[in-house]
């Protein structure tokens, strides 16, 4: 067994642009930890080091249920390394994404779950913010639910106590995943602890829809989705979920950080006061459930095909009677005739036997084909890629946003965007089209918006919106050790 200082190395857990994970043994304690490692040549990097001395030291100091807690910071053989709690069980990133490869969880996970998860990420959350602390980076990856329910946010790597931030680098960095930025974000604005609210929010949205919030055919189109944060028509087409939790998750997601909820704590009483509202219990045992495999409901001598079928049927009913309200005495009575009319199609179901509408009209009104799995369901929502902005043609679009575009057009001022990168060998792509590597040019560029996205194999790639306009035709921007700055 591989020793590393005073661990025992079991095995990997995951790999990252700047540190690996691995989950050992620690021998003194013979407690399982997992170890956050930083990569060897970046350990030279004084920079690096020092922020990643200071993501330890800020995590350490956050001493709660619902945060994954750090044990020790080290070196060893020239590593970096953070020792912290390791979490038996999954991400809710796993856990969605099963559910969505399920047929029988075409929408989403059950109510309960999503409530009792999003409380106890929200309750981390305000803790944190208590602390002057932001996370910046909320998505399914870096929520942990264990085997027997608990649920922890980690990965505060990019989390910055607000008064540490220096001036240069809180405004214009572009961190975490795409589609949990917040706008503010997307638009490299500074950012304060509403865009954890705003991703807190996608993360809910998530859970009941069984789909991507914002999702695209390339980085740049789904940049712009989050830019423009327009998800009243998603809302709408939650079915089953109550209205009570369509409001609190409204304020959540709004576009203008000034009308959503001032504080975490703000949007854990929203959804405490509606789960009252509507009766709704959740606990532990309802994220627990999240984790157990999937039950085998198909009945002994029945047609598989039959039981997927009724499956799939009780849990939409059992869905819309919980989603609008209805009290657990009609859901209990309802369900209890829907299991006499699947018991009765169960016993008159032959396999094998062709019987028309006219034969037997009963078991024909209720035994139904098998249903395709909705594109939405798997987030790929069947829709033609919408043009770049900067191809538009103004007699053809009344957009608000595109005015810019027309002035560029009508004016024909051109522009150019200066790159200066560090490492040299970073590669530079410029509206999704590869540019080269190392810092360059990019001349004649139109008025509008464009998307810069820098790769290097040692950083998480970075992409960031930038716009050309009449008044700001050149732009400077600044690639060093994996961060996009813009001067």
């Amino acid at each position: 067994m591989e020793k590393f200082g005073n661990y025992e190395i079991l095995g990997e857990i995951g790999r990252g642009g700047m540190a690996n994970v691995l989950k050992a043994r620690q021998t003194d304690l013979r407690r399982i930890v997992a170890i956050k490692m930083i990569k060897l040549h970046l350990s030279e990097d004084k920079e690096f080091v020092r922020m990643f001395r200071n993501e330890a030291v800020i995590a350490a100091n956050l001493n709660h249920p619902g945060i994954v807690s750090i044990y020790e910071m080290g070196m060893q053989d020239g590593s970096y390394y953070i020792s912290m709690e390791y979490v038996d069980g999954r991400t809710l990133a796993q856990v969605l994404d099963r559910a969505e490869k399920m047929e029988t969880s075409p929408s989403g996970i059950p109510l309960a779950s999503a409530l009792f998860v999003i409380t106890s990420v929200l309750n981390a959350l305000q803790f944190a913010h208590t602390k002057n602390v932001i996370h910046r980076d909320v998505n399914p990856s870096n929520i942990l639910i264990s085997n027997e329910g608990r649920v922890k946010l980690s990965d505060f790597g990019i989390a910055r106590a607000a008064f540490m931030a220096p001036s240069n680098t809180s405004v214009g960095m572009l961190k975490g995943k795409l589609s949990y930025l917040s706008p503010e974000q997307a638009k490299g604005e500074n950012t304060d602890l509403r865009a954890d609210i705003f991703a807190a929010g996608i993360v809910m949205y998530e859970m009941l829809a069984g789909r991507r919030l914002f999702a695209g055919e390339s980085e740049f189109e789904i940049l712009e989705k989050v830019r423009n944060a327009e998800i009243e028509t998603d809302l709408r087409s939650l079915e089953g979920v109550p209205q009570e939790i369509l409001k609190v998750l409204r304020q959540s997601l709004q576009k203008d950080r000034d009308k959503r909820y001032g504080s975490a704590q703000a949007v854990l009483t929203g959804l405490e006061a509606a789960a009252r509202e509507l009766g709704i219990v959740f606990s532990e045992k309802d994220a627990a459930a999240l984790l157990q495999p999937a039950e085998d409901t198909t009945a002994a001598g029945a047609s598989p095909t039959a039981g997927a079928q009724t499956q799939v049927i009780s849990s939409r009913i059992v869905r819309a009677a919980t989603g609008s309200g209805m009290s657990r005495k009609v859901i209990i009575t309802a369900s209890a005739a829907l299991l006499c009319t699947i018991i009765a199609v169960l016993f008159f179901y032959k396999p094998g036997t062709k019987q028309s509408v006219e034969e037997n009209a009963a078991p024909a009104a209720v035994t139904v084909p098998e249903e395709k799995k909705n594109a939405e369901s798997s987030g790929e929502i069947s829709k033609a890629p919408a043009a770049p902005l900067n191809n538009a043609d103004p007699s053809l679009t009344t957009l608000k946003e595109d005015k810019a575009v027309y002035s560029a057009k009508k004016e024909e001022i051109p522009g150019a965007i200066y790159i200066n990168s560090t490492p040299a060998d970073a590669i530079i792509y410029f509206d999704n089209a590869a540019q080269g590597e190392g810092s360059r040019v990019i001349k004649n560029v139109k008025a509008g918006k464009h998307a810069i996205k820098i790769t290097h194999p040692d950083y998480e790639d970075e992409i960031r919106a930038v716009e050309i306009t009449p008044d700001k035709p050149v732009l400077r921007i600044i690639y060093k050790n994996g961060e996009i700055t813009l001067e």
